[in-house]
């Protein structure tokens, strides 16, 4: 295993996977607007809310947190 380098560039990836959790932590209680075709009603119950948030960029979130976290030099 390749030592890890502690530059500016380190600090910087680690601070974007911080945001990016945050933003996973957020999403996870952040209302939404279901389509148009289904009404296009405010999203509020925490059950629904997860559930899309799994379905939908949960996994793109995830995975570029772990890309980022293996992406070291």
């Amino acid at each position: 295993m390749m030592p890890t380098r502690v530059d500016g560039l380190f600090y910087v990836n680690q601070l974007l996977n911080c945001v990016f959790i945050v933003d996973i932590c957020i999403c996870f209680f952040s209302a939404y607007r279901n389509s148009a075709k289904e009404g296009g009603v405010l999203i509020k119950d925490l059950r629904a809310i997860r559930r899309n948030y799994m379905k939908t960029w949960f996994p793109i979130d995830l995975l570029s947190v772990r890309a980022r976290a293996r992406a070291r030099p």
